[in-house]
């Protein structure tokens, strides 16, 4: 029950007061909708009814809210009333079958035009109507315009429901909404009871079809196609707050209507004046007529011949442009620009092309590749000299290494041999002068031997095949090939022919676009020529059309002034039996609306509270809860 007051007061107040002032805006329907219909309406108490209060009444000026719990057909089953709940006498009143609501609630449903009743609805499929009527029971006896009338106190009554998207479709409501959140509709409707008896019945009287603004509006119909339909009940909002202020500023206001009829009765002697000074322009018209049906033969008779050589002009036009595009495109064709033929349509994107090609041609790139192909062609002969090179400094650091080795061998020979001829140790041997010289001599003479030689070129072949030399030769390879590329490129020679490519770049270019605008200058008298022969030709068919119609036109005109004198006749019939009669209805009839609307707006603020136990809230507003099944 907690959840129910709290989104019927959330959702259908939202609804009551967006319809009433005609705004787009919608209370999003909660999903509370469906899960507070499972929840016991026993359960209501003191507490729930302070939270509901805190959620919405506290921005609804402490009104009384009457919660009213209907059967599926609107029959009132159970009332609840937020003064009882305040003083602790809802249990009291509870047993109380004589409710005295203003508004009488009818719900009646529909399964394909056959009236079933709410139960028999589930997981059906068809087309569902629901038929909301609404009876006014509150009525004072008023005096107006010297009568004494029943007026009934007027209420707006809101309805909403939410419908599965699943299950229904071509969902519509008679008067109001229907909101579309891609899985369920939210249905919202708007009924006036009491209005047609107060307004639309009265406005009938004095002016025809006026009560169709009126007609039907305590009635209300949901429409939808619906598949295993689940139809889920729906909540409503009647009060009659809204009609507390209808008010007419009757002396202000009829001042302006009586002013505003005062103009139209001068803007129609002005009419009638007027009638009579057209039928003398009428006659002077019918003279110009018959001149102009002579100018327009001449006319036609002279476009006629100009039209003949238009065909002529036009089959010229096209050789001599066909002709300039053939020479163009020989000239780009002969230069290698394009290889494509030059015609009205493509001319301007091929020659566009061919410009912009040229202006990202870039000569010293191209003198660049150039260069670096010649180069790159003797890579291998580049190759050759830089492992050459390579070998020669690897063979002299392998003969230093060998002859380090070799050395040692030497050393030791010597100085073994020495110590034992002089009796001393080797170390002093080594020292002595002449054992060095023999050293270097036996040295040289051990690598200029084969062997020597030969241990030499096996460790220079394998230092060679490592990928340590090998990467070695590659680097210095690109490095002497980059550098010759440079050389070249920087050359004099090299340098000119960027230069003087440069220059026809340029000058290539400025040819194409003088090409362009020639042929653009060209086109633009071709199209113009084109249009100026289909003007001729329209003009002609033009001048040829008239000419058929101006007798009908001078035959109109005649026709035009002889019965000027019948509008004549009716404006004077306008003005006796139209005008005259709308300021009849004003006078009698404007001011006896203000005193109505003044006694609907009296009565409706006279009915404030429902229940005797009133503390004094500022207005009263009953939530209506139909429910889903019987």
């Amino acid at each position: 029950m907690k959840k129910t007051l709290k989104t019927v007061s959330a959702l259908a107040l939202a609804t009551i007061l967006a319809l009433s002032l005609a705004s787009g805006n919608y209370a999003e329907p909660s999903e509370d909708i469906n899960e507070s219909t499972e929840e016991s309406e026993e359960t209501a108490s003191a507490e729930t009814f302070e939270e509901t209060k805190t959620s919405s009444e506290k921005t609804e000026l402490n009104d009384e809210v009457v919660y009213v719990f209907t059967d599926s057909d609107g029959s009132v089953n159970k009332v609840m009333d937020s003064v009882w709940i305040e003083d602790g006498t809802e249990e009291e009143n509870e047993n109380n079958t004589e409710y005295d609501l203003p508004v009488d609630v009818s719900v009646k449903y529909y399964l394909d035009d056959k009236e079933v009743k709410a139960s028999e609805l589930s997981g059906k499929t068809g087309h569902l109507k629901v038929v909301v009527s609404f009876t006014d029971k509150k009525s004072e006896d008023c005096l107006i315009n010297g009568k004494h009338e029943t007026v009934y106190v007027p209420f707006a009554a809101a309805a909403v429901t939410v419908l599965d998207g699943e299950k229904c479709e071509n969902v519509t409501v008679s008067k109001g909404r229907v909101v579309f959140d891609g899985n369920r509709y939210a249905v919202t409707g708007l009924a006036f009871p009491g209005l047609y008896e107060d307004l639309g019945s009265k406005l009938d009287e004095k002016l025809e079809k006026a009560s169709d603004k009126f007609t039907k509006a305590d009635e209300l119909t949901f429409e939808a196609d619906v598949k295993d339909c689940d139809f889920p009940g729906m909540y409503m909002v009647v009060t009659n707050s809204i009609f507390n202020d209808l008010k007419l500023d009757s002396s202000e206001e009829l001042d302006k209507l009586k002013d505003d009829m005062d103009k139209v009765n001068e803007a129609m002697d002005s009419l009638m004046d007027g009638s009579s000074r057209l039928c003398d322009g009428l006659g002077e018209l019918l003279n110009g007529s018959r001149k102009l049906e002579d100018g327009v033969k001449q006319l036609s008779d002279g476009l006629n011949t100009l039209d003949s050589n238009s065909k002529a002009l036009n089959d010229g036009a096209t050789q001599v442009f066909n002709a300039l595009l053939a020479t163009a495109s020989e000239q780009l064709r002969a230069k290698g620009l394009t290889s494509e033929s030059l015609t009205m349509a493509n001319y301007a994107t091929v020659i566009n092309g061919c410009i912009n090609t040229l202006a990202g041609t870039d000569a010293a790139g191209t003198a660049r590749s150039q260069v670096e192909t010649a180069v790159r062609a003797n890579t291998q002969a580049v190759t050759q000299a830089v492992t050459q090179a390579v070998r020669t400094e690897v063979e002299a650091q392998v003969t230093a290494g060998v002859r380090e080795s070799v050395k040692a061998q030497v050393s030791q020979a010597v100085a073994a041999e020495t110590a034992a001829a002089y009796g001393i140790t080797e170390e002093q041997a080594l020292a002595m002068p002449d054992v060095q010289a023999v050293i270097d001599a036996k040295t040289d003479e051990n690598m200029a031997g084969d062997a020597v030689k030969a241990q030499i070129s096996a460790i220079t072949d394998q230092k060679m095949a490592s990928d340590e030399v090998k990467a070695l030769i590659a680097a210095k390879t690109e490095e002497q090939i980059q550098k010759l590329i440079d050389d070249n490129f920087n050359s004099a020679e090299v340098q000119g022919k960027i230069d003087a490519g440069n220059q026809a770049i340029a000058s290539g270019i400025e040819t194409l676009k003088g090409l362009l605008a020639q042929l653009d200058s060209y086109k633009t008298f071709y199209n113009g020529l084109n249009a100026y022969t289909a003007g001729v030709g329209k003009a002609t068919a033009g001048a040829n059309t008239l000419k058929s119609a101006t007798p009908d036109l001078v035959a109109g005109v005649d026709r035009l002034y002889k019965g000027e004198g019948e509008l004549k006749d009716g404006l004077t019939k306008f003005n006796d039996e139209g005008v005259g009669k709308l300021n009849e209805i004003m006078s009698d009839d404007i001011e006896g609306l203000s005193e109505r609307f003044d006694a609907i707006s009296a009565v409706s603020s006279e009915y404030s509270k429902y229940s005797e136990e009133d503390k004094d809230k500022a207005g009263v507003k009953f939530i209506y809860k139909i429910s889903n099944n019987d």
